[in-house]
């Protein structure tokens, strides 16, 4: 009879093990935090007279496709790590539609285009 609760005590255990390790683990597909994240972004925080570059793939040497300044809403796509930050993937809105890659320090949610 005593045999159950070692084995039951001895799943928790495991169950408790498996918790804890996943715990620390990082998808490294994330947007604003860990998951999830907003419909739309704005850039924002760029200096004055700069452009935040819009790019062929996540990291600062990738091709430019664009400049966008402060203000321009992008459609969210989806964020990763990449190059030592945060780097997501976005689409321009209104007429003519880009897709790329900008740096996610330059970026605040924002409710949509205008």
């Amino acid at each position: 009879m005593q045999r159950f609760p070692r084995m039951g005590g001895a799943l928790l255990f495991l169950a408790f093990s498996i918790g804890v390790a996943n715990a620390g683990h990082r998808s490294p597909d994330f947007a604003d935090g860990l998951s999830g994240g907003p419909d739309y972004w704005a850039v924002a925080g760029v200096g004055a007279g700069d452009t935040l570059s819009l790019r062929k793939s996540a990291g600062p040497r990738a091709g430019k496709i664009a400049e966008l300044p402060n203000g321009t809403v992008l459609r969210n796509l989806g964020c990763r790590l990449a190059s030592g930050g945060r780097w997501c993937r976005v689409e321009t809105t209104g007429a003519s539609v880009r897709r790329g890659w900008v740096n996610g320090r330059y970026l605040r949610e924002t409710g949509g285009p205008r």
